[in-house]
Formats: structure tokens, C-alpha cells, sequence
């Protein structure tokens, strides 16, 4: 009878991670992240040591400083790179960010805002008094677009919320329409054939606006910014709170002074144009806040704190 050596065989047991090269594991948690990487912390020994290591802030830091870079200039670029998207597209971008705002002056406020940035990004040469009547044009049929949404998925009688309760087939052909379109159509490609379109969509898909009727507020807001909020400075002398018709208006927000520049060359972010100011960047907590305040004024930030407040960042 013969007998046989066993066969040694590779083991199949994965290897521990705490067994692996330090440069790997903190290649690994780059991987994470800001928080997570800091709440690795306390899990054990072996990650507290390498997350507190000075020398791996790098490493650890950048690729997650790099993600949130990203998140926040493709969110900056979704509502300002308009050259090519059409209105329709501009037109709920904006207020899915932004919130369906029911008071009709505010409404409009932010429609002038959304129709000037949409226009000066065609590259159509224009006279003053064009783009007036464009920009007069606009607003109206973005405001007609607004309305199906709203009586089809919200309220059918929010008599305050229209100008005009009338679909807008039935508005194409009221004065002056009949004989401005084909102005617009020639200009700018907006047909007669596509405002009933995005109107159909609009009363047939809720998801296709999808705008919180919430009106969101900033956090703490680093840069320029104007923002709409309840006015409810008469509020006292309306006897019936059932009948406060919920005006808003206007707040206007300096941020950090100097703070534009600075912050696109502290976290190489994108510099929100002059020309809108109805988009900001903001911080979620005052700690947050208080480091780019800091960095703004001349101090040095570590990888560390520029990681922490680009995760904390967001496009308002």
C-alpha cells in the first residue's frame, strides 16, 4: 500500500485587512468618504493610527475633496450651462432646485432671472428692446407652463397662483400670439407646436417639474445670494389667519466678503456669475462656516478641514 502526501495548497482565506501594507489600507479608505474616514477612527487601533497619521492627509483627503468638487461644480453647471438646453429643460432645472414659489411677484422675480441667463447663453444678437419683448415673452409662457403643473397636480383653484386661468392652446390663440410667435419660433426655435407639447407633459407626468412647493431656505451662506422668504411683517393686522394670503419677498445675502474668488481658488470651484445671483454656495454647519471664514481672511487650511467643508457644501 502507498501512501500519498497531502498537496499544500494556497490558502483561500482572505487575507485580514489589518495584514495589508500600511499604504494600502490608507489607500483603501480614500475610498470613503470625509466622514466615514473619521468615524474609521474608532473602530480599532490599527485605523485610528492611520487616519491620525499627519503625513497620509493627503492621500486620505484628496480623493474625496475631489468627488465633492465634482458633485458641486456638475450641480453649478445643471442650472448655469444653458448654451443648447432648451427652455423647457432650463425652465424646470431651475425650479427643482429652487422650489415652486405660489406668490406670482416672486414667481416672476426668479422666471426674469431664469429667461435673461437662458438668452444671453444662445448667442442671438439682440437689441435692447428684443430682449425686453423676448424676456416678456418668456416669462409669460414659462409662467403658462408653471400653472398646467399646478392645476393638474397641485390645485386646480389656486386662484392666486394665475394671471390667466386658460390652457395654453386656448392662450395661443388670444392676441398678440397669433402674430409675435412666429418671432419667437424664428429667433429661438419655441413653436407654437412645443409649448402645447411641454404644456401636455407638464398636466400628464407630475415628475417631469417635480419642484418642491416647499420653498427651501440656505444653511449658511457663503457667497451673494437672493432667496425668497414669508412676509409676515403685516401679519398682525389681518384678523383671520386663514385668510393671510402668504406673500413672500426678497432677502439678499452678502456672504463672506470677498468670498466668490477666494472660495473658487481655495476649493478650485467654479465663480457663480455676476449676473445670477439666485444660486449660492452654502455650508450646512456653523464649524463649516466658520473655517471659510478663516481661509477667506488669509489663514491656512489643512487637507483635513478642506475635505470636511466640501463635504459639508452644497448649491444652493
Amino acid at each position: 500500500m502507498t501512501s500519498s502526501s497531502p498537496t499544500t495548497t494556497a490558502s483561500k482565506a482572505p487575507t485580514s485587512f489589518q495584514n495589508l501594507p500600511v499604504e494600502l489600507k490608507t489607500d483603501i479608505l480614500s475610498y470613503l468618504p470625509f466622514t466615514e474616514v473619521r468615524n474609521c477612527r474608532r473602530v480599532c487601533k490599527d485605523f485610528r493610527d492611520i487616519v491620525d497619521e499627519k503625513s497620509n492627509a493627503i492621500v486620505l483627503y484628496r480623493p474625496s475633496q475631489d468627488r465633492d468638487r465634482d458633485r458641486l461644480n456638475d450641480a453649478v453647471a445643471n442650472v448655469l450651462d444653458l448654451k443648447g438646453v432648451s427652455f423647457f429643460d432650463t425652465l424646470v432645472r431651475w425650479f427643482k432646485q429652487r422650489g415652486l414659489m405660489l406668490d406670482i411677484e416672486m414667481r416672476h422675480i426668479l422666471l426674469e432671472a431664469l429667461v435673461g441667463e437662458w438668452l444671453m447663453q444662445q448667442g442671438v444678437q439682440s437689441t435692447e428692446l428684443e430682449m425686453e419683448v423676448y424676456t416678456f415673452m418668456l416669462v409669460y409662457w414659462a409662467d403658462a407652463l408653471i400653472a398646467a403643473h399646478v392645476r393638474a397636480h397641485i390645485d386646480s383653484r389656486h386662484e392666486g397662483f394665475y394671471h390667466d386661468p386658460s390652457s395654453i392652446s386656448d392662450r395661443l390663440n388670444q392676441p398678440p400670439w397669433p402674430t409675435v410667435l412666429p418671432r419667437l419660433e424664428l429667433t429661438y426655435g419655441i413653436s407654437a407646436r412645443d409649448l402645447i407639447q411641454w404644456g401636455r407633459e407638464m398636466e400628464q407626468d407630475s415628475r417631469r417639474l417635480a419642484a418642491p412647493t416647499r420653498i427651501p431656505q440656505p444653511g449658511y451662506v457663503l457667497t451673494p445670494l437672493k432667496y425668497f422668504v414669508p412676509d409676515t411683517s403685516l401679519a398682525h393686522l389681518i384678523p383671520d389667519p386663514e385668510l393671510w394670503d402668504g406673500r413672500w419677498r426678497v432677502r439678499e445675502e452678502h456672504g463672506i466678503s470677498g468670498s466668490m474668488e477666494r472660495l473658487a481658488e481655495l476649493f478650485d470651484l467654479r465663480a457663480l456669475p455676476e449676473s445670477c445671483r439666485h444660486f449660492a454656495f452654502c455650508v450646512k454647519t456653523k464649524r463649516a462656516y466658520d473655517i471659510v471664514e478663516a481661509a477667506v481672511g488669509g489663514a491656512d487650511i489643512s487637507e483635513h478641514d478642506k475635505a470636511f467643508v466640501l463635504e459639508d457644501m452644497y448649491l444652493f
